[in-house]
């Protein structure tokens, strides 16, 4: 595998406080590492208490937070703006199961979809604005089933679609205001 230049050399983070949800595992743990690369002061907020060992190994501070629950996103996000300001969200934090058959999906199931991978970024997002008085970026993670759709992954998809809608509103609206807000749609 290549190895990846060091992201220092192409971006200085150096004094900006970072907030990555689901940043222990996967994807938001290449983000975590690469935010440390760059001189960010990272915090990881993740629901997986083991987590805190990647912290301790990325020199990062950690929160155990579901973020679904207001008062410990509000808390993780007080962490990490550090009583002063955050400059850097990232709304990682969400779930891909399989939903089967259209069928066979619960309402249940779908709000909790819904609920992890929507509302909980729209929280997050509103909870962080409140410490980027100077501007700042809001990073959604979607997902390629946003703009594919797939077989057995419905509610999964209609969640991502509605991250990819979420983004271009809080853009149109932080815009103004400094806070730039953007999504990625990962493939596999």
């Amino acid at each position: 595998m290549e190895k990846l230049p060091n992201i220092s050399e192409m971006v200085d983070l150096s004094g900006k406080r970072a907030l990555v949800t689901g940043g222990g595992k996967g994807i938001g743990a290449a983000i975590s590492s690469r935010l440390v690369e760059a001189g960010a002061e990272v915090t990881i907020a993740d629901v997986d208490p083991e987590i805190h060992k990647l912290a301790e190994e990325l020199s990062v501070s950690f929160t155990n937070c579901d973020i679904t629950v207001p008062e410990q996103l509000k808390a993780a996000v007080q962490q990490a703006a550090d009583g002063s300001s955050l400059d850097i969200l990232v709304n990682n934090a969400g779930v891909y199961p399989p939903t089967g058959p259209i069928a066979e999906v619960s309402d249940d199931f779908v709000t909790k979809m819904l609920d992890l991978n929507v509302r909980a970024q729209y929280s997050a997002s509103r909870e962080a604005i409140n410490y980027m008085s100077s501007g700042g970026s809001i990073v959604n993670i979607s997902s390629i089933a946003a703009l594919r759709g797939g077989a057995s992954i419905t509610a999964y998809s209609t969640s991502k679609a509605a991250v990819i809608g979420l983004t271009k509103a809080f853009a149109n609206e932080l815009g103004p205001k400094k806070i730039r807000v953007n999504a990625i749609a990962p493939g596999i």
